[in-house]
């Protein structure tokens, strides 16, 4: 009993890959007419995250825990991230994560710009 216990992951990681050298989509998340932050994707590197707007205060990176909730469980169902954000887009939602708008998807050539627009 006083050795140490050392565990292995086995299988595929929680999370989709939070960094892409490709272009990405996204869809702003929104509570009345607050931005919270946005929801984003890249199917070529299995990428997606959620980027919350500092200028929306401490409510923008509390959604982000429920959003990211959301984006797990759709990698835990073995969901592409377009697929985990639209489906999320559709299904989720309330006062507290705000709701996301998917019907404003947008596209950029870069996670850095998206990085940029949320300290807008």
């Amino acid at each position: 009993m006083d050795s140490d216990v050392h565990f292995k992951r086995v299988g595929d990681s929680l999370y989709y890959t939070k960094q892409t050298e490709h272009s990405i989509d996204y869809v702003p998340i929104v509570r009345e007419d607050l931005t919270l932050g946005y929801l984003w994707y890249n199917d070529e590197d299995a990428a997606a995250g959620y980027i919350p707007r500092p200028l929306a205060g401490d409510d923008a990176f509390n959604a982000g825990v429920s959003w990211s909730q959301e984006l797990r469980g759709g990698k835990a169902r073995g969901l592409t991230p377009s697929q985990a954000v639209l489906q999320a887009a559709a299904n989720s939602g309330n006062s507290h994560m705000g709701w996301a708008h998917a019907d404003e998807s947008r596209h950029l050539e870069h996670l850095a710009s998206l990085k940029a627009l949320a300290e807008k």
